[in-house]
């Protein structure tokens, strides 16, 4: 399960189908054996190593290895920048900077020799988010994990037979719940170069009809039931005017047919960051509901390349 879809479905498990909270779900403990997927390491500078890391989400030896999840909604990457102590005497000898995604990996630093390094890794918490980290250091054949702590800077040594995994967790915080509706369409490119269209109005309710429909390479997924999941809130890092709009984000989830074969579900979100549309994101996955592992199409959250997304109030009704 992907970190897009354990994170919405957390938060949807958590709400009425109508509104939503966030920050009402506890966090998911985080451990240096936690399955999220994780992409192989990699680095340009001296010191840094190329390759994937043997085993991500382990602490290793001679490595130190960063690690980034969401909890609560999906976000951005961050920036962690590296702080290098050659010599642990409290001089910072190197300092650089990595970008991590939520669910990927880096090793931002390797041990060269016998001498100690402390490294210390501070991300860039993004807005709407709050940071809590867990550190483990593998020492000869003993690991030692120690527990979740409030805050965005970590340190850990490195020397010979020693290696420090820091796991960064960003927990989105309580938003104003809101009720409304989107309307869009328009199209954004992909891994592949991949065109994906879409049509759709959705309300944050399930009492009126919601449609939605994407298209690409000649497929084409129609959601033809009302929502099974629908939330919606109003972000104060997000600016959706004009016009006025109680919300500026949906997150839902309904079923439909691929290709005109029943059985599919759609997961996605939509976030209506203002005009014209530029800065508006889109995030979707379809798969096949009786065999999950059946993904027929995947849209990391992003933004447009074209198209427009608009939130609005909600139309009277019972």
């Amino acid at each position: 399960m992907s970190i897009q879809q354990r994170s919405t479905r957390m938060l949807l498990a958590c709400v009425a189908a109508t509104t939503v909270v966030y920050g009402a779900c506890s966090a998911v403990p985080q451990t240096p054996s936690s399955p999220s997927a994780a992409t192989a390491a990699s680095g340009s500078m001296a010191g840094i190593p190329t390759g994937p890391s043997p085993n991500p989400r382990q602490a290793d030896f001679e490595y130190f290895e960063v690690c980034k999840d969401y909890v609560g909604g999906s976000g951005p990457a961050v920036t962690v920048t590296v702080q290098v102590d050659e010599f642990s005497d409290g001089t910072i000898n190197h300092t650089h900077q990595v970008s991590l995604a939520g669910g990927e990996c880096k090793d931002v630093w390797v041990q060269g020799g016998t001498t100690a390094h402390l490294v210390t890794v501070t991300e860039a918490v993004p807005a709407g988010f709050t940071a809590s980290f867990v550190r483990s250091v593998l020492t000869n054949t003993t690991t030692v994990t120690d527990p979740p702590v409030a805050g965005n800077s970590a340190s850990g040594p490195l020397k010979g037979s020693q290696g420090t995994l820091v796991i960064f967790t960003n927990t989105a915080e309580v938003q104003e719940a809101g009720s409304g509706r989107f309307t869009g369409g328009g199209g954004q490119i992909i891994v592949g170069n991949t065109r994906v269209t879409r049509g759709l109005t959705i309300h944050c309710d399930r009492l009126l009809s919601n449609n939605l429909e994407v298209n690409w390479n000649g497929n084409q997924f129609h959601m033809t039931d009302h929502l099974t999941t629908v939330a919606c809130f109003d972000s104060p890092t997000v600016d959706q005017r004009p016009p006025n709009a109680p919300i500026d984000t949906l997150i839902g989830i309904g079923t439909g047919r691929y290709n005109g074969t029943s059985g599919y579900t759609v997961e996605f979100t939509l976030i209506d960051a203002g005009e014209p549309g530029t800065n508006d994101q889109t995030a979707l996955k379809i798969f096949q509901a009786s065999n999950p592992a059946n993904v027929v199409l995947t849209v990391p959250l992003q933004k447009l390349s074209n198209g427009n997304l608009q939130a609005h109030a909600d139309q009277p009704h019972k």
